[in-house]
């Protein structure tokens, strides 16, 4: 039978975008300021929620009926579960902080204990919360008698308690964390540098952006020679704990897909039992507990084909459950919808504010003071005065090797494509082709942290399954229109810049002397 049309999704509210602008405007700021910024990760992070939320309302996102809950709750009701997420949020955020500084009394023993006990704190509350919104759809269970949460508590106290306790091991996390720690000394989370090699193309942003976010959030002293400086001073800093966290988060997020994709298939038993052996696995639990490229890449692959398997198990026509909240006098309607587009806001938005703050510059540490446009500048050498030390090149400007496609350009032409993305699905519902869509997305990590391998791992393994089964429709609902617009936005700003940036040198190195040689000629 043929499908229904799409609906064409709700009037559209104009103020709205006001605070999407407003949002955006402090995103670019941001980017655009020659200061450190101190919190600038937090401050960022709400801005992007800002903008996020206020693009979805602009669209009419949270005004849909559809498969809603007749109950609903309202923003007085939720108040004290998310005041313990924030809560929970703050002290998982200041062990880590303290851990990372290392100024705690027995540090060795109590910054494992504080930042554990904190993340299983965490877990629990998240546990709670979730059970008063599954309340509406009638499901009254304890968060006791899930097997996710069960598996995601022994995922914490297996993989958390000695994370940043031992120093990164070489040749790879000292490598990765220096690229890391420039990218953040030199202001330039483009162009990577690696010290005395020069520029870094043999891996994608991903694993460097989620180190340096980590290093910034918890107050990593990216300065040089001032890494480990606190130790001059008694104390024991660890910044091993910022390094290697976005690793373990991917891990066990990815563990829950496929703890989804079991159960459903064949049980919940089947599927804890699928996840613990999962977190067992000697080499999934080391690459956990690396800050290398790898996990950064396999958890995104293996989210994203869980979620092919939960689309291919879901009926064509389900619609997606949503939970109504009334708050500030309005009714919201919010679902896993919100969640998977938050999601593609949070990743795109501010790689396009930092494309446009590299032609705008507000200047408040040097004269001229104020806002500066030029064109893209490039500055090859180590960050923060280590240029011509013993092994490390001397400080030079570079000239970008295509000076015409300028990154407000790029921030142009991917916003464009993650705006045709929001129009084209504000109006979807149907819960196959979102998960279609969330597959796409976490096919999009997987190319931003290790290149073609995410891609053609993805699309291999998914048409490999539709042909076995034969299922040709499933072609139609498929979403293919939604992975190129999701690679547009998510991934390709880096790529296309950096090619701009560089040109074939960068090509050379990383599509085909570390992609395809690497795989089909054996180089090392």
């Amino acid at each position: 039978m043929e499908e229904p049309p799409l609906p064409p999704g709700n009037p559209l509210r104009p103020r709205s975008l006001v605070y999407a602008a407003l949002g955006f405007a402090a995103l670019v700021l941001l980017a655009a300021t020659d200061v450190h910024v101190p919190l600038a990760v937090a401050w960022g992070g709400a801005a992007a929620l800002v903008t996020a939320w206020g693009l979805l309302d602009f669209l009419g996102c949270f005004d849909d009926d559809r498969a809603t809950t007749d109950e609903g709750l309202t923003l007085a009701a939720l108040r004290g579960p998310l005041g313990e997420l924030a809560a929970a949020t703050l002290a998982w955020l200041t062990a880590l902080r303290l851990a990372v500084a290392g100024v705690l009394p027995g540090h060795a023993w109590l910054a494992p204990l504080l930042v554990t006990l904190t993340s299983l704190g965490g877990v629990v509350v998240l546990a709670r919360l979730g059970r008063r919104l599954e309340a509406l759809a009638g499901c009254a269970r304890s968060p006791w008698q899930r097997p996710a949460v069960w598996l995601l508590l022994l995922g914490v106290a297996l993989y958390m308690p000695w994370l940043g306790s031992y120093s990164l091991l070489d040749p790879w996390e000292t490598h990765y964390g220096e690229v890391a720690r420039e990218m953040l000394a030199r202001d330039d989370w483009l162009s990577l540098w690696w010290a005395q090699d020069g520029w870094f193309w043999s891996k994608p942003a991903l694993s460097f952006w989620l180190q340096g976010l980590f290093f910034s959030l918890l107050g990593v002293q990216f300065q040089p020679d001032q890494l480990l400086a606190a130790a001059a001073h008694g104390h024991l800093p660890q910044p091993e704990w910022a390094a290697r966290m976005p690793v373990v988060l991917l891990s066990l997020a990815a563990v829950q897909a496929l703890n989804k994709l079991v159960a459903r298939a064949a049980g919940k038993r089947a599927g804890f039992l699928a996840g613990l052996a999962l977190l067992c696995m000697p080499y999934w639990a080391l690459l956990s507990h690396q800050s290398m490229t790898d996990m950064p890449y396999v958890a995104p692959l293996t989210a994203a084909l869980a979620l092919f398997g939960l689309a291919l198990l879901t009926e064509p026509e389900q619609q997606i459950s949503s939970v109504r909240v009334t708050a500030f006098g309005r009714r919201l309607n919010v679902s896993g919808f919100h969640l998977l587009f938050g999601l593609v806001l949070l990743s795109s938005l501010p790689q396009l504010a930092y494309l446009l703050s590299r032609n705008l510059t507000l200047q408040l540490a040097a004269p001229p003071y104020g806002f500066r446009f030029h064109l893209d500048e490039l500055f090859a050498g180590s960050g923060l005065g280590n240029c011509g030390l013993p092994g490390n090149q001397g400080c030079r400007e570079a000239t970008p090797a295509n000076a015409m496609f300028q990154p407000a350009l790029g921030a142009l032409v991917f916003g464009s494509a993650l705006i045709g993305l929001l129009q084209l699905n504000r109006g979807e519902r149907r819960l196959k082709r979102l998960l279609y869509l969330a597959a796409w997305y976490c096919t999009a990590l997987a190319v931003l942290a290790k290149g073609a391998p995410g891609l053609v791992l993805s699309v291999a393994v998914i048409g490999a399954v539709l042909c076995v089964r034969r299922q040709w429709q499933e072609l139609t609902r498929v979403e293919l229109s939604g992975l190129g617009l999701l690679l547009a936005c998510v991934c390709l700003p880096w790529y296309v810049q950096e090619y701009m940036r560089h040109g074939e040198q960068f090509t050379d190195r990383l599509l085909f002397h570390d992609m395809y040689k690497r795989a089909f000629v054996h180089v090392h």
